[in-house]
């Protein structure tokens, strides 16, 4: 190891050491024991460096200070000094302007990294955070104002919940007309960020969010419904709000092949238990059970939205885990591979409602019928995207399937026309349990059709369902 040099950086000139230390260093961080950040003037141990900066061409990795994600971490191994005084004075030389491009770039990479839960979770790191978010807030970035906002509304190991706080953020004059802001000072309102829970005002931001074509305002204008807050209880109002929302986020979902949930979890949480509360049927269980599944598929990715990293997301999951495994129980479902037979297939058809499209794009599929074995016919099914959403809820299966998937079918009463085999498909549509239809890019009079025996299966999402698009 080089001999530590203890002279005083006092001028720009005395920098270029340290410059070069903190630039290319993957092999000199490594090497080793130490390493210090004159940006958060902190020393830490070599081995909590978890995080790189890699050139364009892969070549280069600059390490990231664990702490507050900068790109100045500076490695004992280089032989310079990483004592407090010395970061101190260096991070000064380095950061002069707070308002310069240069400084204004590294904030805001910070915040990209908090967002990303990349940095160690500390007081500092959160105290750096407000810090730099305020500094953006101050400029009339609307995302930050809404960030700090949610950050006091929920709270977090080392900041109480103050909604005042959170309020006077999200009604910031820069938000002003924003559904997410309006959707969040409901919330508040709700909260009792005046006092006593208001509902009424409350029910008025949430109306006037969703009238923006906000879906959080949205959601919790169905909420209003579902408890009565602020307007009169109406339950099946409350379920045809959240049918509409849940139709137009699903497709987001699938689209995204799963990287956007929006608010499919905490949506689905809510129509799971809204079915069960809307009178007796035999599917009911089945139903609620199917929106849980789904919701904990969505779960996972929602968990990466920074706007709601660390809030509200525990109890989803709890809530839909519990769901999941009540109801399990009670059906008889055991967690296994999907079977891909009818059922599963118009149970993933259905999820889109009364209109009764799949939704999942264009396709091919192919047909194949056994001698001998009557109302028997398989299918490979591949659609153009690449993948399948599929839903099994009697394998408590939720989840996308690559590629071609092999379809098995029972009780085929028709197939239409029997001749042709290999059927290119704009859509599928069908009516529950009684048929499947592929829409021909041709025009109507090509379409083909499976028909199956009839079963009448009146089911409680009708009740949810009947008013149509929110």
């Amino acid at each position: 190891m080089k001999k530590t040099n203890k002279s005083k950086v006092s001028a720009k000139s005395d920098l270029h050491p340290y410059t070069a230390a903190m630039f290319d260093n993957l092999n000199s961080v490594l090497s080793s024991k130490n390493c210090g950040c004159p940006h958060c003037r902190l020393s830490f141990p070599s081995s909590s460096v978890s995080d790189w900066r890699v050139t364009d061409d892969g070549h280069k990795m600059t390490a990231l200070c664990p702490y507050c994600g900068f790109t100045d971490v500076i490695p004992d191994s280089s032989g310079l000094p990483i004592d407090e005084e010395s970061l101190r004075r260096v991070g000064s030389l380095l950061f002069p302007d707070e308002k310069s491009p240069i400084a204004t770039q590294m904030k805001a990479n910070f915040l990209e990294l908090y967002d990303r839960d990349s940095l160690n979770e500390s007081a500092r790191n959160e105290a750096l955070f407000l810090q730099y978010a305020s500094f953006f807030a101050e400029q009339g970035n609307a995302y930050a104002l809404t960030r700090i906002g949610l950050l006091y509304e929920f709270g977090t190991a080392f900041s109480p919940v103050d909604l005042k706080t959170a309020f006077s953020y999200y009604a910031s004059t820069i938000l002003h007309g924003d559904g997410f802001a309006l959707a969040r000072i409901g919330q508040c309102l709700e909260k009792g960020a005046s006092g006593e829970p208001n509902y009424e005002e409350a029910y008025r931001c949430y109306a006037h969010s969703a009238a923006l074509n906000n879906d959080y305002g949205k959601m919790y204008l169905g909420d209003c419904y579902r408890d009565g807050h602020g307007v009169k209880q109406d339950l099946e109002g409350a379920g045809s709000i959240y049918m509409g929302l849940f139709h137009s986020v699903l497709r987001m979902f699938i689209s995204s092949h799963g990287s956007n949930p929006h608010i499919l979890p905490e949506l689905c949480l809510r129509i799971s238990k809204l079915i069960s509360q809307i009178g007796d049927s035999k599917d009911k269980d089945f139903l609620s059970l199917r929106y849980s599944l789904i919701g904990l598929a969505a779960l996972e990715s929602k968990k990466k939205d920074p706007l709601f990293l660390h809030y509200e997301l525990g109890a989803i999951e709890k809530e839909l885990k519990s769901t999941v495994d009540e109801l399990s129980g009670k059906l008889g479902a055991v967690s296994d591979s999907p079977y891909f037979d009818a059922d599963t297939f118009f149970d993933t058809l259905d999820l889109f409602g009364e209109n009764g499209y799949l939704e999942q794009g264009a396709g091919r599929a192919v047909f194949h019928e056994e001698e001998g074995k009557k109302g028997v016919v398989d299918m490979d099914l591949t659609m153009s995207c690449g993948y399948l959403f599929v839903v099994d809820v009697m394998t408590l299966y939720c989840g996308f399937e690559e590629g071609t998937t092999h379809w098995h079918f029972e009780e085929v009463e028709g197939f239409y026309p029997k001749k042709r085999k290999t059927f290119v498909f704009s859509n599928i549509d069908g009516i529950y349990r009684v048929s499947i239809g592929f829409q021909s890019p041709e025009g109507p009079e090509k379409d083909m059709s499976l028909e199956f025996s009839e079963n009448d299966d009146d089911s409680i999402k009708d009740k949810i369902e009947s008013k149509g698009q929110a």
